[in-house]
């Protein structure tokens, strides 16, 4: 008798079917490739259009057709510079999609025969990509509720006080029916969780919730421009044992957390408040393609095929180059040369694990400016009074250019020719 089978064939992707499609890294780079440049056709920098590109015997460039420029779809993905087969990536992450509860590391090594290092970096780059961003939750009817995740506090029971170190509190919201998003959060007061449920859920909707106080200020809650969100809240009171009145519940919520929970404590066993958010975009991720199966995996490729990684290194990349260009469009005296020098020592330190052409400009706008300069006892003094001063500066610049990109790096850049140029670091 033949067993029909419950899963869709559209929904189906198994291990066999990816045996089939992926059998080598050639194939691999073939799909990545075909994501990254349609039909082989890419922008050539050289030739100034489009052109028709072909691979490079068994290396990971595609040349062009027209005056050999090559090209490399793997540059600006998660398997840029990667010693690691490709084939083990892509099934590593197709060990990823076909698992409703995740996957540890560990179990990545012992199916892919990798060293557990290598396996932790695959799972921590993959995860990186899963993050859905700033998702609207188009209602008309989401569920939010707050939870805690993290070890036991011994001697304690209910919730936990504001600052412990133990416990970190998490927010979720889930549509109906439909995708969740959740956030890890300092505290579980309602400065923290009004502005997530403003930015998160269309204004008119129906919001149920557990009998939580701070909740009780949602009808009240208006946009950053003064206007009325005209939220409907509804409550279930989970002290009095009632958990469904009506349409009137949290279950759905409830149903995340469970996985969530589940998830966390019988793979990962524990997770830091470091990592946390990563892996609630991960479960996010996964619940909000519950009805794809295991097609999750293509989901997942594309995202790494086509999503720019953005490595430590790549924050400063440039910099060196635009400080030196500032720099040397000033007209500098001895005193502002020593005290560029210092700003530059400073710079260095943080940049010595970033990308080598960003020292190797400033080493050189800066040797320039020291090189001119006779007097070298007087310059090494004032470099030792001007050094605390420019790493303070820098650092603040470079605390902003962290957490921004390209404009924050160019408003540094300003800021540091100002400062150098009206003699205010000088001056200190």
């Amino acid at each position: 008798m033949k067993v029909k089978q419950s899963i869709p064939r559209e929904l189906r992707y198994s291990v066999k079917d990816f045996n089939n499609e992926f059998p080598n890294d050639s194939a691999c780079l073939d799909y990545v490739a075909e994501e990254r440049f349609p039909g082989g056709v890419t922008h050539c920098p050289k030739c100034g259009e489009d052109r028709k590109h072909h691979r490079v015997g068994n290396r990971t460039a595609y040349a062009c057709d027209h005056c050999g420029h090559h090209a490399y779809p793997l540059k600006g993905t998660i398997f840029e510079k990667s010693s690691t087969s490709l084939r083990t990536w892509f099934y590593a992450m197709y060990l990823m999609g076909s698992t409703r509860c995740g996957i540890s590391a560990k179990q990545i090594q012992r199916e892919t025969g990798v060293t557990y290092k290598t396996a932790w970096r695959i799972f921590r780059q993959v995860r990186s990509l899963l993050s859905d961003g700033d998702v609207q939750l188009e209602g008309p009817t989401v569920e939010i509720d707050e939870t805690y995740i993290g070890g036991r506090r011994k001697g304690k029971r209910g919730r936990p006080m504001r600052g412990d170190k133990v416990k970190t509190p998490v927010v979720a919201i889930v549509q109906r029916k439909g995708k969740v998003i959740a956030k890890a959060v300092p505290d579980a007061i309602g400065a923290s969780l009004l502005p997530f449920v403003r930015d998160h859920v269309v204004p008119g909707s129906v919001i149920y919730t557990d009998e939580y106080a701070p909740y009780e200020a949602i009808p009240r809650l208006k946009s950053t421009d003064g206007e009325p969100l005209n939220y409907r809240h509804k409550t279930i009171n989970h002290g009095d044992g009632v958990y469904v009145r009506g349409d009137i519940h949290t279950n759905s919520v409830e149903g995340f957390w469970m996985l969530v929970k589940t998830g966390i404590r019988g793979v990962y066993h524990s997770v830091s408040t470091k990592h946390l958010q990563s892996y609630l975009d991960e479960y996010s991720f996964r619940f909000n393609r519950r009805h794809m199966g295991n097609q999750q995996f293509r989901s997942i490729l594309e995202r790494a095929s086509r999503k720019a990684s953005q490595p430590p290194s790549s924050e400063f990349r440039g910099t060196g180059r635009a400080l030196a260009a500032a720099f040397a469009s000033l007209p500098l005296q001895r005193d502002e040369a020593c005290a560029a020098f210092a700003l530059g020592a400073s710079h260095l330190r943080v940049c010595r694990a970033a990308h080598c052409m960003s020292r190797r400009w400033i080493f050189s706008a800066l040797a320039r400016f020291y090189s001119e300069r006779r007097d070298g006892s007087g310059a090494r003094s004032l470099f030792r009074r001007k050094r605390t001063y420019g790493r303070h500066v820098l650092r603040r610049g470079l605390c902003v250019c962290e957490a921004s990109s390209k404009e924050a790096r160019e408003g540094m850049v300003a800021a540091v020719s100002g400062w150098i140029s009206h003699g205010g670091l000088c001056s200190r």
